[in-house]
């Protein structure tokens, strides 16, 4: 799990055991400044986007799960701020860039990197969000991404389509929603965290056939919510920034702190280990 404030500010990586909840540093201080967005890359090793790192630009860094060593995989002038990872079955990685260099309004984008090399490219240009922020893919391998505030009106959820463009398929639920992470069920359901109203967080369920949302859980440990994962017990695994990890129950909505204090100061995602 990334912690964006960990280790006396600079940030770092935490590895967690969903079983006993107990906190390890796996990585922390040299190339972070402020890591954000994780995913496991083909090779078993880990990467890490850090939205403040190499001068101030940002970029993408790998980490041996071993020893913790970081290896940059690609930095550069054209992205600002990456924060969302998502690895596709071929070991491409597409990372959400929250902002571009001018001319305004600089939107946010989203590239596709190759992990060995840093090459990178768009994905999906003309998408017209202002902010993209966690990624996942759909059952078709289609990239999903949230949008947490669109110059202060509703969050939407998009899917990316392929050589540009992108459909809206949530927006504006629950009012006031500040959608964060999000996951897919193995039946092609769409776990979405949300923000809401008054310290009161939730977790969303989106039917992507019907457009149905039904809410999974809300309030209680989820205040602010950011990473969405699905654990390998069958649970629903959640981010909070006030509480650490939240296991909620797919059913029920039932809500169990997995993790919270200790080494954490501003958790922000998590990747799964199977």
């Amino acid at each position: 799990m990334t912690d964006t404030d960990a280790f006396g500010g600079d940030g770092g990586l935490i590895a967690v055991d969903p079983v006993t909840g107990r906190q390890t540093a796996l990585s922390q201080a040299g190339n972070f400044v402020d890591p954000a967005g994780v995913a496991l890359a083909a090779d078993g090793t880990i990467l890490v986007s850090d939205m403040q790192a190499f001068g101030g630009t940002g970029g993408l860094i790998r980490v041996d799960p071993g020893s913790g060593r970081q290896t940059k995989v690609v930095s550069s002038s054209e992205f600002l701020r990456p924060l969302g990872l998502a690895v596709e079955s071929t070991g491409q990685v597409v990372v959400a860039y929250t902002e571009r260099p001018p001319p305004p309004p600089n939107p946010g984008i989203e590239m596709r990197v190759n992990p060995a090399n840093g090459e990178h490219h768009l994905v999906s240009p003309d998408a017209h969000m202002l902010f993209p922020a966690f990624l996942a893919h759909d059952a078709s391998g289609r990239v999903l991404a949230t949008e947490p505030d669109t110059q202060g009106a509703d969050s939407r959820l998009f899917r990316l389509v392929e050589g540009g463009g992108a459909d809206v398929l949530l927006e504006g639920k629950p009012e006031g929603a500040i959608y964060s992470g999000l996951a897919v069920e193995p039946n092609g359901s769409i776990l979405v965290a949300s923000a809401g109203q008054l310290d009161r967080g939730a977790l969303l369920r989106l039917d992507p056939a019907s457009g149905a949302v039904a809410t999974v859980a809300s309030g209680d440990k989820l205040v602010n919510p950011m990473a969405v994962a699905l654990g390998a017990d069958g649970g629903i695994l959640v981010v909070d920034r006030h509480n650490g990890i939240v296991r909620i129950d797919p059913g029920s909505g039932a809500q169990t702190i997995v993790s919270g204090g200790d080494l954490f100061s501003a958790p922000l995602d998590l990747a799964v280990v199977r």
